[in-house]
């Protein structure tokens, strides 16, 4: 609730009880229209003006208000705004009250009724107002941590990013140095990609989604730098249907989930190492499989699995979901199986 909105209530509030006020005095009393009006504006007035101080406390108090220092605040203020309001409507009513008898005797009847009844009001307004002013609180609170929630999980998400490129960026470099040496033509168009490619990776940020057309396109320059390090010994097979290619995905997810692949496919043995890509695609999800061969007695334990933490740890950043990376090694083959929600 806004303080516009406060004000427009307890404005009504008062409305009503100022309505509710005159009609009592006049349909119970037979007390005079003007008389029973004068009475309830009066009274109200100075209530409403009593109640406006008590919020004028409340929303200048600090904001870690606990303990029993508090409690006398919040009594000592609710005891001056009833002091106020008795002082104030009790000597008006009483000249009025002396000009008019018909009225002087109800307003001696209801001098204490008064009291009593503007200490309720004035308790449950006070009650009110100390509920509205912990709403207020709590809703910053829960916004700001809504706010750091969201820079930690971008930074995560940015760290991760950044821990994958510098590894692969320090690979090609190599292979391209060496490739100037030997072949000059296969360095220069290693270097076309990676330009290409390391553009890509620049454009988006992490949380960012897209399209698996576009990482494919981005998979095949990466593939594309690979097989010109490594010639024969890799073999990348991909196979998506058509009418997966708008899926939406988390940008440069892909590339890692490849590099681990080649890692730990052709690094582990000298013969020709198969990395496969499969796709399935529903209204609901899009689930992607990636299978490398491998040689179980020249593989290593050797390394961080950087690229397969990362893709881990994003996917449950991103979807809040840790069951969306799945992996299966038989001895032979290692598969990943990644399942991305469409919304």
């Amino acid at each position: 609730m806004s303080r516009r909105s406060l004000l427009i209530g307890s404005l009504l509030a008062w409305l009503l009880l100022c309505s509710s006020h005159a009609v009592l005095f006049i349909l119970a009393y037979d007390l005079p229209v003007r008389l029973a009006v004068g009475d309830s504006l009066i009274s109200n007035t100075f209530l409403f003006l009593s109640s406006f101080g008590l919020y004028l406390m409340i929303h200048f108090e600090g904001r870690e208000t606990k303990g029993f220092s508090h409690f006398l605040m919040m009594a000592f203020g609710y005891f001056v705004a009833l002091s106020l309001f008795y002082i104030t409507t009790d000597p008006i009513l009483n000249t009025i009250a002396e000009n008019n008898t018909p009225y002087a005797e109800l307003f001696q009847e209801s001098r204490i009724p008064r009291v009593i009844i503007a200490s309720i009001l004035l308790l449950l307004v006070l009650i009110m107002l100390r509920l509205y002013h912990n709403m207020i609180i709590l809703k910053e609170k829960t916004e700001q941590s809504l706010r750091l929630q969201s820079r930690l999980k971008e930074s995560e998400l940015q760290a991760l990013r950044w821990q994958i490129n510098p590894h692969f960026l320090f690979n090609s470099l190599n292979s391209i140095s060496s490739l100037t040496m030997s072949d000059a033509e296969k360095a220069r168009n290693m270097i076309i990609k990676l330009s290409e490619l390391l553009r890509y990776s620049l454009k988006k940020d992490s949380e960012s989604m897209t399209t698996l057309e576009s990482e494919l396109q981005h998979l095949k320059l990466y593939t594309d730098i690979e097989k010109i390090r490594f010639g024969e010994r890799l073999h990348f097979e991909s196979n998506t249907p058509e009418e997966c290619m708008d899926a939406k995905l988390p940008f440069l997810i892909l590339q890692p989930l490849i590099e681990n692949a080649i890692k730990h496919g052709v690094y582990s043995t000298e013969k020709a190492c198969t990395v496969e890509l499969r796709t399935v695609c529903s209204p609901h999800a899009l689930e992607i499989f990636v299978e490398n061969s491998y040689d179980a007695e020249g593989r290593t334990s050797s390394g961080t699995k950087t690229g397969i933490s990362n893709i881990k740890d994003r996917m449950k950043l991103i979807y809040n979901d840790d069951s969306l990376c799945k992996f299966r090694d038989d001895g032979e083959n290692y598969l990943v199986h990644l399942r991305f929600p469409q919304s």
